[in-house]
């Protein structure tokens, strides 16, 4: 994403260019990776803290993956006052049909955030937290380090084929990464993920005042996000979450 963020900065005849601020999440690329429990709310209160205390003024998120999905969670937060508009690249995070969604609003008793303030279990229709033993989550991702480590750069090819050139040299930071201390825990905190919360949810509070933007680019061969056959349904519920004139 480099060239893209120089790009957006530098401008151009018929863009100005703009500020840009590259995060790497904690846990993520050459970011610490502290022995904490990482969770989507962790990498969520990052990007608001950094927002609010370096950027200081009102800014357009952007991210990949899960960080599209993080992403979401910072501008439903924010509001469209601090965040005017979101850019969606290939973004993670369970996205319902509109009719679904309102199914499982009407079965479960309201939001996740709203069944979250009420506490975990039956009462809220959240699953207790109940992670499996240290032990074995270590023991895990370790085994899984180990097998994925030597398979890095083809992995990234069978992902990418549209554009293998730099797989070589991205293979070989994502191996550095993964011999920090403790980046085996990052993985290892997937198997205590918190209850998340859908995309329909989140802009739904994003939109509420009936301001903001919303910007999606997704890659109709995206082989993460559930398959090529699954991104045009991916896309058309992205467009009927957002308010008309609101996204693109």
């Amino acid at each position: 994403f480099l060239p893209m963020a120089e790009a957006l900065a530098k401008g151009d005849g018929a863009w100005p260019g703009a500020a840009v601020f590259a995060l790497d999440m904690l846990g993520f690329g050459h970011a610490e990776k502290p022995p904490i429990s990482f969770t989507q709310y962790v990498w969520e209160q990052c990007v608001k803290d950094f927002i609010l205390s370096v950027v200081g003024e009102p800014a357009v998120v952007m991210g990949n993956s899960i960080g599209g999905y993080v992403a979401q969670a910072v501008a439903a937060y924010c509001g469209p006052r601090l965040c005017p508009g979101v850019v969606l690249l290939n973004s993670a995070g369970p996205l319902l049909a509109a009719e679904d969604y309102a199914a499982q609003l009407e079965a479960s008793g309201g939001t996740v955030l709203d069944r979250m303030r009420r506490g975990f279990g039956a009462e809220s229709g959240l699953q207790e937290y109940n992670p499996p033993p240290q032990w074995l989550v270590d023991f895990g991702s370790g085994v899984l380090f180990g097998v994925l480590q030597p398979m890095i750069e083809p992995i990234l090819e069978s992902l990418y084929p549209s554009n293998a050139a730099p797989c070589h040299e991205l293979a070989e930071e994502i191996l550095r990464d993964s011999k920090d201390p403790f980046a085996t825990n990052v993985i290892a905190s997937f198997s205590r993920l918190g209850p998340s919360r859908p995309t329909n949810e989140l802009f739904d509070e994003y939109f509420v005042e009936g301001r903001g933007h919303l910007l999606v680019c997704q890659g109709m061969a995206d082989k993460l996000g559930g398959g090529p056959g699954n991104q045009p349904v991916r896309l058309a519920n992205f467009v009927a979450l957002c308010p008309p004139a609101r996204g693109r």
